[in-house]
């Protein structure tokens, strides 16, 4: 792997009323040291615009997830275990506890992929059932296809790195 990746971050989060479905792509960097996966990357924080550094770490048996600038956390994910910690944000800290029911790490060369499956309280409630799929890939990867729909009604900018190589043919069916 790569130090240069692509991070996918897909969650459903599960409560009495809704199902709610997020995914976030992002480049980040990757390294493996003492047996553990380590991701870096940054988000910026929709409420205050504060960047938030991100760490997570994973190995077979768990997954932590750290937070710090806009927002600063600690969850932890161990299989059958539950941890707190203090979400701290703008407008005030909460106390998080996580209840695992799975951790699952499927590795290769190219690709990583940690599922986590939890209960989430906040100040000792529970809030949601909760599901989530991380996956790591190469930035660079040598083979990839560029799918064009031309539509009036939707615009999409594609970037291209300079160091990327690619011949793109367009058929008209």
């Amino acid at each position: 792997m790569n130090e240069e990746v692509i991070i996918s971050i897909k969650g459903l989060r599960v409560t009495e009323d809704t199902d709610e479905d997020v995914e976030v792509i992002t480049p980040g960097k990757y390294y493996l040291k003492n047996g553990k996966h380590y991701l870096l990357y940054d988000e910026i924080d929709e409420e205050s615009g504060k960047t938030i550094k991100n760490m997570i770490k994973i190995t077979s048996e768990y997954v932590e997830v750290t937070k710090r600038g806009g927002i600063s956390s600690k969850l932890c994910f161990q299989e059958e275990k539950s941890y707190q910690s203090i979400y701290s944000t703008m407008f005030g800290e909460f106390l998080m506890e996580t209840k695992t029911d799975a951790v699952m790490l499927d590795e290769s060369d190219e690709v990583i992929e940690a599922t986590v499956k939890y209960e989430l309280f906040i100040n000792g409630s529970s809030v949601s059932t909760n599901n989530i799929v991380i996956k790591v890939e190469n930035k660079v990867r040598k083979n990839f296809r560029i799918l064009i729909f031309r539509n009036e009604d939707f615009t999409h900018d594609l970037k291209i790195e300079k160091s990327a190589r690619f011949r793109l043919s367009l058929k008209n069916e």
